[in-house]
């Protein structure tokens, strides 16, 4: 019995062309099936966080600084909350920031527009360890808009920066090896300031001021003698001091007894030893 008749069909049964094209479409199927798996993932659920940020609404016209309130929120189309203004700072004048190189910014007021400083509840996405708001990344100062059914505005996160904490130290310092034309002008009521001309040291008083001890090897033997000129000066010193996580800082160098201290006034610079402290 021949496999194909002199009428090209197969087993008498099913014309070659056609079985051919069913064989095809049998392997093809299957391909295309986990061709589609592969290359098609699986959407996952959206991940979201609630979290307040602290922001800045900016360029803000008059018409709409009169609209603006604690409890505004926005909506999406879904009629879910997705952001809300639970704090409100104190209008003024907006600000633009010029950069004209070797980090010199130049600030200019608007005369009419306002920002105005303000802590606001949004619903996030949570995407490669990055939040992003109605499809956008949350960056600090890179504007978002912020939409209720009366206004839009734009909004730009920042890092609330802490208040500086400042405090007054009594040091006792030692000035070794002074020379005489420097110890005659360190007086009592000197001054340290700084460039905006705030005092932020002042020398209360001279415990004491005499002549440098030096070691000299004579006969096979140390001994101490004054120096004929130099002097060593016990000062008290008030300064105002910075605190950072616990530590006091004079001009960035942390205070502590046995580390160096320099103190400077409009007539002498004078560098010393912290031998004690009081603060107060």
């Amino acid at each position: 019995m021949k496999i194909i008749d002199e009428k090209g069909k197969l087993f008498k049964k099913i014309n070659v062309i056609d079985f051919l094209v069913i064989l095809f479409l049998f392997c093809f199927i299957p391909v295309f099936y986990f061709s589609f798996k592969l290359f098609t993932k699986e959407e996952k659920p959206k991940e979201y966080i609630d979290i307040e940020v602290n922001c800045n609404f900016i360029k803000i016209r008059p018409e709409v600084l009169k609209l603006i309130a604690i409890g505004d929120r926005e909506i999406d189309d879904k009629g879910a909350v997705i952001d809300e203004i639970i704090w409100l700072g104190e209008p003024k004048p907006y600000r633009y920031k010029f950069n004209i190189g070797g980090d010199i910014i130049i600030t200019k007021e608007d005369s009419e527009l306002k920002e105005i400083y303000a802590k606001v509840k949004l619903k996030a996405e949570i995407k490669d360890n990055f939040l992003y708001y109605k499809d956008k990344k949350v960056m600090l100062d890179s504007p978002i808009d912020f939409k209720t059914d009366r206004y839009t505005i734009a909004m730009a996160p920042f890092i609330e920066k802490k208040p500086i904490q400042k405090k007054w130290v009594l040091v006792q310092v030692k000035f070794s090896g002074v020379i005489p034309e420097l110890a005659k002008v360190v007086v009592e009521g000197d001054t340290e300031k700084d460039p905006e001309g705030e005092v932020m040291g002042k020398l209360e008083r001279i415990i004491s001021s005499k002549l440098s001890d030096i070691l000299m090897l004579t006969k096979n033997k140390w001994i101490t003698i004054n120096h004929p000129f130099n002097k060593d000066i016990l000062l008290i010193i008030n300064l105002l001091c910075t605190e950072k996580e616990g530590i006091l800082y004079f001009k960035n160098y942390p205070v502590k007894i046995g580390n160096s201290i320099t103190f400077t006034t409009d007539l002498y610079s004078i560098s010393g030893t912290i031998v004690g402290l009081e603060i107060k």
